[in-house]
């Protein structure tokens, strides 16, 4: 009997999974319940680093200005940074384990050193980086917003949430079934889980398809 796994992404990022499903007898749902729109910002004049967290904060930030030469830019993982480099961007800094977000703003802020940095991010950021910076060295842009969509899901015997708004969209409509499996996508979303009662079963340290394809391998 094939076991049902859902998370919390829109089907066309998750490829490499969908044929991972078709392989290992997996029913899979992937659905978001987040869209986005654009708030207009102008860049500050005077800033050595600009500072990503999340390829959507990379999209909305260049669809409106784009980076100055003689500015380095920063990102919290590969995932962000191969993203960067798509669009013409090579980051100085990549955190070298985006799931371990502490971690990443502890040696972001040890680079940074005493420059100062512009955050392009989320009107509604948890803001683990930005929090640990020196608010006279940092200046925390919102280059859009997450609107939230409820819908009701299946129920699942796995579910991968991958943000704490993903799961808010989640809670609107659903339950999680009881003895299911939770795997929530770095730190964040591990705290936003344990916050609403839930038991995280697993969590991923680099936030990747590829270490969720590993656990999954295991719970086969």
């Amino acid at each position: 009997m094939s076991k049902k796994l859902f998370i919390s992404k829109p089907i066309i990022e998750v490829q490499e999974l969908v044929e991972f499903c078709k392989e290992n007898d997996f029913e899979l749902v992937a659905h978001s319940f987040l869209s986005f729109k654009a708030i207009p910002f102008e860049f500050p004049v005077e800033t050595d680093v600009v500072f990503f967290g999340s390829k959507r904060g990379v999209e909305y930030f260049i669809d409106q200005q784009s980076i100055p030469e003689n500015i380095e830019i920063a990102c919290v993982g590969n995932g962000t940074a191969n993203y960067l480099k798509s669009k013409g961007y090579n980051p100085s800094f990549i955190g070298e384990k985006s799931g371990k977000i502490d971690s990443v703003a502890v040696d972001f802020k040890t680079w940074l050193g005493d420059r100062k940095v512009v955050f392009g991010q989320a009107k509604d950021s948890n803001r683990s980086i930005s929090s640990v910076i020196n608010s006279s060295n940092s200046t925390e842009i919102s280059v859009y917003e997450t609107i939230i969509n409820s819908a009701t899901i299946v129920e699942s015997d796995i579910y991968v949430f991958t943000s704490p708004s993903n799961l808010d969209g989640f809670l609107l409509e659903n339950c999680i079934a009881e003895n299911s499996i939770i795997i929530a996508w770095g730190d964040t979303t591990e705290k936003h889980l344990i916050k609403n009662g839930f038991i995280v079963h697993h969590k991923l340290k680099n936030s990747s398809i590829s270490e969720l394809l590993e656990i999954l391998h295991c719970l086969r």
